[in-house]
């Protein structure tokens, strides 16, 4: 795979622009999906057999994403989980173009990604509602009832009661309806 820009250099880049964690790992780095293992407790064996005890295994990480470069970010892993370590390293970006072809990693791509990231991360939650100026308590009353008129505009108490089948009787119950010559 062609690279515009060696992968070591892109990771170096990375840590001097975004920082390490305080044991020293990088928080951000790019990897090659085939090289990628990760150790887990396994319950099962290859084959499907349930084992008697879990035994902590090592596996290929990225069995979905063949052959691709991938910029992953360093998380610390909540809750219960298979994992065996209490960081990993979660995708955030996979290296290819919108039909599945290979596309090669470069810093300021990744830089752009990251920052992306962030800018979303630090807009959640701030979005501001939007208010119309010239609306009313008059008329927000008015849209109110205009849309209570298209939701319910034709119910009547006799509409309610059948909908709500206490106005329902029972159909097969012989009802003497006059013929017509007999309404005279």
């Amino acid at each position: 795979m062609e690279l515009v820009e060696p992968i070591d250099r892109i990771n170096q880049q990375l840590q001097r622009e975004f920082g390490v964690e305080p044991d020293g790992s990088p928080r951000w780095r790019v990897v090659w999906s085939e090289d990628m293992i990760e150790k887990r407790e396994m319950t099962h064996t290859d084959e499907g057999w349930e084992l008697l005890y879990p035994e902590v295994r090592e596996v290929r990480k990225y069995q979905h994403i063949t052959e691709r470069y991938i910029l992953e970010r360093q998380v610390p892993v909540f809750g219960q989980t298979d994992l065996v370590t209490k960081t990993s390293y979660e995708p955030a970006w996979t290296f290819q173009d919108r039909h599945g072809e290979y596309l090669p990693p470069y810093f300021d791509g990744c830089k752009l990604i990251i920052e992306s990231i962030f800018d979303q991360v630090k807009s959640a939650g701030h979005h501001k509602k939007y208010k119309d100026e010239k609306a009313t308590k008059e008329a927000k009353l008015k849209e109110i009832a205009d849309m209570e008129f298209k939701l319910f505009g034709n119910e009547t108490p006799a509409g309610d009661a059948l909908a709500h089948r206490y106005g329902v009787t029972d159909f097969n119950q012989k009802v003497n309806i006059p013929a017509h010559d007999e309404q005279k």
